[in-house]
């Protein structure tokens, strides 16, 4: 199913399922083909499918793959972040594989993701593009006991962190050692990792990606492209297929059309669709949630920043230290 060809491909649009989320899978799928208008090829990696759901997906041209889980379920039972997190997290490293040079851009979207505007701009992205993370510093995306650690490593903790739901790159970043190393680095830090992979792809793209605009933001906004439903991650989103979110009926819809699409065809653009993403890029702006939020991470980061450098310097020096030091200018004589 793959390209064999040399020529590389426009781009590829990529999900991640198990079999109880297959139906969750055709939701972004079907949002990306017939709201999204997306120009190239889809993909779904599927651990464990079946083979009827397979040729549900393949017969109307989508690509699936199924990958050996690179992590044990023994030891992951044991992580803490198996609690909140299924192993297939982990599936979407295997995006970074040597394979997928095929391909000149791949983007990624997690299964909470619904598509509300069009996504052809994304197929022309360069380097490594991603959302701004609701912990937004890289030292948030590690447990408490690992986060002063990261200094010794050489990185600042308060580089800004990305959130890995929604990824865009292209695949001139993949090198021979890439998935290898990025791999590593991602089952080295998960036994002190907050959300799975993520923590991993941040030290490993520490300084090396770019935001994304805000209408492909996690929590919409004003004209947004792309809405992140990150299960409530703000706190008041709800994912798309709960009773009460706004997203409900549209996710319906989606799940109902991906029964007739053939994502062989695409859907042609129109000249206002190329309007519309350029404006929405450029104008959207994050919703009121979502600005709240970033503020009051803003202050909380500065407080502990400023409550660790205090604590820091009392614990060295002692509080007394400066009026001890004036003590003794004061009563030293000068001998001449």
């Amino acid at each position: 199913m793959f390209p064999t060809d040399g020529n590389k491909c426009p781009a590829l649009l990529a999900v991640v399922a198990t079999p109880n989320y297959l139906p969750y899978a055709k939701q972004v799928l079907a949002g990306a083909h017939r709201v999204g208008k997306w120009p190239g090829d889809y993909l779904l990696i599927a651990p464990g499918i079946s083979a009827e759901d397979r040729v549900w997906f393949e017969s109307r041209g989508i690509l699936v793959r199924e990958y050996t889980p690179l992590i044990d379920e023994a030891v992951w039972r044991n992580l803490p972040c198996a609690a909140s997190w299924h192993r297939s997290a982990l599936d979407r490293l295997n995006l970074f594989r040597q394979e997928y040079r095929r391909w000149s851009t791949v983007v990624y979207l997690d299964c909470d993701v619904m598509v509300t505007g069009p996504l052809h701009r994304l197929a022309s992205a360069t380097g490594l593009r991603a959302a701004r993370d609701m912990a937004p510093y890289l030292k948030w995306q590690f447990r408490p006991e690992a986060r002063y650690a990261l200094t010794a490593r050489g990185l600042n903790p308060l580089l800004p962190a990305f959130c890995s739901g929604v990824l865009v790159f292209s695949t001139a970043l993949i090198r021979n050692e890439t998935f290898a190393d990025l791999v590593r680095g991602c089952l080295g830090d998960l036994p002190v990792a907050c959300y799975a992979d993520q923590a991993g792809l941040n030290v490993f793209f520490a300084r090396r990606w770019r935001g994304l605009p805000s209408a492909y933001g996690r929590s919409g906004g004003t004209f947004p492209l792309l809405v992140h439903l990150a299960g409530g991650s703000l706190g008041k989103s709800l994912p798309p297929w709960a009773k009460g979110s706004p997203y409900r009926a549209e996710w319906e819809r989606n799940v109902a059309a991906a029964e007739a699409i053939d994502f062989r065809i695409p859907v042609p653009l129109r000249h206002r669709d190329h309007w519309r993403a350029r404006g929405a890029e450029w104008f959207c702006l994050p919703s009121r949630t979502e600005l709240v939020e970033r503020l009051r991470l803003f202050f909380l980061a500065r407080y502990h920043e400023g409550r660790t450098r205090l604590t820091d310097h009392y614990r060295n020096r002692g509080w007394y230290a400066p009026l001890r030091a004036a003590y003794r200018r004061l009563t030293t004589r000068t001998t001449y």
